[in-house]
């Protein structure tokens, strides 16, 4: 008979942790019920050895929370109970970390608690936008379609983080390479056309010198470079962990010559994304403000949203603290002010949400317009350095010779 691992709270609330042999994990929940015990969480210890491995180095992707999200949304608009729609996504699911907190989730659900509560057991998976909307939906009654609202955002998120990604492979390989050919030139073909030159004897170039000078720099400090990004990375990492540095470096990241205006337009579309999703689930304008700013992801909207939020719970519009803030542009707070006074605030937020992807899809595409050609002079500066540090010689020899 297999041994299973629970954890359960008793008739006075505390929480308490054992084994038992059982059949399987309902009779479990049947004997702990029995003896007044809510259960919380229950597997066998076989399943827990064999997914040791994989919640230490697993995740749960994106796309996994999608399909999650979508399949669950449609067993509950088919009329099928909570429970089981949970058992069924289990049973479907490939991701033995996913399928490990459903199953958590099936058993908080079962022993009482709410399927918010239940999910908000598992932060790092469910986001708080995800946990209030489904609290919403508990409440009105309409599981189904916010579930369904949730799997929308979800997608269009990945969409977004698609397209950056796209873009920036070709760059990226382009870099690449360019540095594995730098490193064999100043490594390799380099210090072999400075022993021939110092077997010649002859004067060299002003740039060939430059170029033996920072070949000799790297062959014996090689290791300061990636002593010195390590040491960037640190920094930055510890930095950014302050709330001023996470700030300071939020602001920076706006004000960026080419880069600043497509993180604007991505804070705004995810700002208005969010804003829009939680208000058509019927989540109150205060909380939803307080959620989004949590996960809009920059610091500098996380403060103005802190602000403004405080000034709609003092009975303010959302439209006129807006405008003190230059990173809300006049066609934003001009919509949000046309909803609050049409009433279809919601409907008008969607609308910035979908101009600022698009926004953001050109943006993308501008920025490597420039950017193709900002890469093709820099390999051609660096190409036409080593080339002439090496050929200049080369003909001044030659010249002497004849």
């Amino acid at each position: 008979m297999p041994m299973f691992r629970y954890e359960a709270v008793d008739a006075n609330g505390n929480l308490v942790r054992g084994t038992l042999q059982a059949d399987s994990e309902s009779q479990v929940i049947e004997r702990l019920a029995r003896e007044n015990r809510r259960v919380i969480y229950v597997a066998q210890e076989e399943e827990i050895k064999r997914k040791g491995f994989s919640l230490k180095f697993g995740g749960v992707s994106d796309r996994d929370l999608l399909v999650f999200t979508r399949q669950f949304a449609t067993l509950l608009r088919a009329g099928v109970p909570i429970i089981r729609s949970l058992d069924s996504l289990k049973a479907q699911t490939l991701n033995p970390i996913l399928k490990d907190i459903i199953q958590q989730v099936r058993n908080d659900v079962m022993g009482g608690m709410s399927l918010a509560d239940a999910l908000a057991r598992h932060p790092k998976i469910f986001s708080s936008l995800y946990v209030n909307m489904v609290r919403v939906a508990e409440a009105t009654g309409n599981m189904g379609d916010v579930l369904q609202k949730i799997a929308n955002f979800i997608d269009n998120e990945m969409t977004i983080k698609g397209r950056i990604k796209g873009a920036l492979v070709y760059p990226a390989f382009v870099l690449t390479v360019a540095i594995v050919v730098l490193i064999v030139l100043f490594f390799f073909v380099m210090p072999t056309f400075k022993g021939l030159f110092s077997e010649m004897g002859a004067e060299l170039p002003t740039i060939t010198k430059i170029a033996m000078a920072l070949t000799d720099w790297l062959l014996h400090w090689w290791f300061a470079i990636p002593l010195f990004l390590i040491g960037v990375f640190l920094f930055y990492y510890v930095y950014s962990k302050l709330p001023t540095g996470r700030y300071q470096i939020d602001l920076l990241k706006l004000r960026l010559p080419l880069f600043g205006p497509l993180v604007q337009k991505m804070a705004l579309s995810r700002f208005a994304r969010t804003f829009a999703t939680l208000l058509s689930a019927g989540v109150p304008i205060l909380r939803s403000l307080e959620i989004v700013r949590d996960v809009v992801g920059n610091s500098v909207f996380a403060a103005a949203l802190t602000v403004i939020r405080e000034n709609v719970r003092d009975g303010y519009k959302l439209s006129a603290p807006m405008m003190n803030y230059d990173i809300f542009p006049p066609l934003v707070v001009q919509m949000v002010d046309t909803g609050e006074e049409a009433g279809n605030l919601p409907e008008m937020v969607e609308q910035v949400a979908l101009f600022y992807d698009e926004e953001v899809d050109r943006s993308i595409k501008a920025l490597l317009s420039l950017l193709e050609p900002l890469i093709i002079v820099f390999l051609a500066v660096v190409g036409g350095f080593v080339a002439a540090s090496v050929y200049l010689p080369l003909f001044k020899m030659a010249t002497i010779i004849r």
